[in-house]
């Protein structure tokens, strides 16, 4: 460029060339967060305002929003644990399984009106 020095056309040049990266990089970041998963909490509500039938419940990918515990106490005879553990509490001995909060799950069928039967994956731990 005629008359201006060779340090500013430079600082110019990379200064575009920040804007297109900057502008791309912002691109990318608003096409991967449209591209991942909105997960919302289902409600009777929900079911309710969308009509859904058991083959369109059976497209709905569900997942734990918090971890189960199942406990029972553990017979003093024998027991045999699988996938779980024994723990003593407050002097008993008690088995415990965790099926942690994540853990996906799907659509079986509708045991009653406002009941659903969910499958879920087999994630389940033992607290030890």
């Amino acid at each position: 460029m005629r008359g201006v020095p060779a340090s500013l056309h430079l600082a110019g040049l990379k200064h575009e060339a920040m804007k297109t990266t900057y502008f791309f990089l912002f691109l990318a970041a608003l096409t991967l967060s449209s591209c991942s998963p909105r997960l919302s909490y289902f409600t009777q509500d929900l079911v309710k305002e969308n009509n859904w039938s058991e083959e369109e419940l059976k497209q709905i990918q569900f997942y734990l929003s918090n971890s189960i515990v199942l406990r029972r106490e553990a017979n003093s005879g024998n027991s045999h644990i699988r996938e779980g553990g024994i723990r003593i509490r407050n002097g008993r001995k008690v088995e415990e399984i965790v099926i942690p909060a994540g853990t996906p799950g799907v659509f079986l069928f509708r045991p009653k009106e406002n009941r659903l039967a969910v499958s879920l994956k087999n994630r389940a731990t033992s607290v030890s």
